[in-house]
């Protein structure tokens, strides 16, 4: 039985891969060669919604430091507006928001803005101050906030608008579409 143990040890460590080559000098030389895969940054939105609708864009100029923008459009008469945007925290993080006045002015007393940056969930707020301030009219497109993003890993991730509501001032609600999209933070993962 020995006798046939040794031919087959002998077999299987010739078999054995091996992870250098010779060279005309002698020399091993290492076979494995990792290649590094570079993602480039970039921003595939979601089509923007055909009626009343709020959406998102992501400016990757500076591929280090994204900025996401909030939209609204189509909406018609607005008495206030609540939404969350939404990312994953394993590749994006938000850290500080700034919504702008888009239902008219804070200091002027016409209405009232809420920001709660948290790095994986940015909940933004505006509301007129009271039934007689009355409505603002959003038809075109509207800023409504500007998130600067923090890149935490390079990847892929979801950027999205979820838990929107939109009000009159007569309390009725608003039929709201969302849409969002694939944020790719650059470099070599």
């Amino acid at each position: 039985m020995r006798w046939i143990l040794v031919p087959l040890l002998l077999l299987l460590g010739a078999c054995g891969e091996s992870r250098s080559k010779p060279t005309d000098a002698g020399e091993d030389v290492i076979a494995d060669v990792q290649e590094e895969v570079v993602v480039t940054p970039g921003f595939e939105a979601d089509p923007e919604p055909e009626g009343p609708g709020v959406y998102v864009d992501v400016d990757v100029t500076d591929p280090d430091a994204p900025v996401a923008t909030v939209w609204a459009a189509d909406m018609g008469p607005v008495f206030g507006i609540a939404l969350h945007v939404t990312l994953d925290g394993t590749h994006v993080a938000a850290h500080d928001a700034a919504i702008e006045p888009c239902l008219g002015s804070d200091s002027a007393g016409e209405a009232e803005y809420l920001v709660g940056p948290g790095a994986s969930d940015v909940s933004l707020g505006a509301v007129r101050r009271g039934p007689d301030a009355g409505e603002v009219e959003i038809t075109a497109p509207v800023l409504v906030a500007t998130i600067p993003l923090t890149v935490v890993a390079h990847g892929a991730s979801r950027v999205e608008v979820t838990s929107v509501q939109v009000r009159r001032a007569d309390g009725s609600f608003t039929a709201i579409e969302v849409a969002g999209g694939l944020l790719t933070t650059g470099g070599v993962p």
